[in-house]
């Protein structure tokens, strides 16, 4: 991502984000390249925020992605809605102080730009 040929063409979905085994290094280090935030994409990994312990909340807690008061708030989200307790979890992650912008959730824009843009060269009918 970090070669210039490729803005515009190369983004990245984190809809994975919340899961347990993307605990670590590498999730901080995608929350905290803010000057990639504009080439992220969310997603759905649906069904598995639901399946627990694929999205662990107190183990992320444990590791401070997000406030230990917050786990039981999104436990029971889980239980109502696997869908917007990704969503609501995905956005609480923070890392060094920072967060994912929250551009990344608006992905409709994306595609509906890249579809008219595909249509205007005739690439989709």
């Amino acid at each position: 991502m970090d070669d210039p040929r490729y803005v515009g063409r190369l983004y990245g979905d984190i809809s994975a984000m919340a899961q347990t085994a993307r605990a670590g290094a590498a999730r901080s280090y995608v929350i905290q390249r803010e000057d990639r935030h504009a080439r992220r994409l969310h997603g759905s990994d649906y069904p598995l925020p639901g399946v627990f312990p694929i999205c662990a909340v107190d183990y992320l807690a444990e590791l401070v992605y997000i406030e230990k008061s917050a786990a039981p708030p999104f436990k029971g989200l889980r239980e109502h809605n696997p869908l917007l307790f990704d969503f609501v979890l995905t956005r609480s992650l923070r890392a060094g102080g920072k967060r994912l912008a929250a551009g990344i959730f608006g992905a409709r824009g994306f595609f509906d730009q890249s579809s008219q843009s595909h249509q205007a060269r005739g690439s989709l009918s």
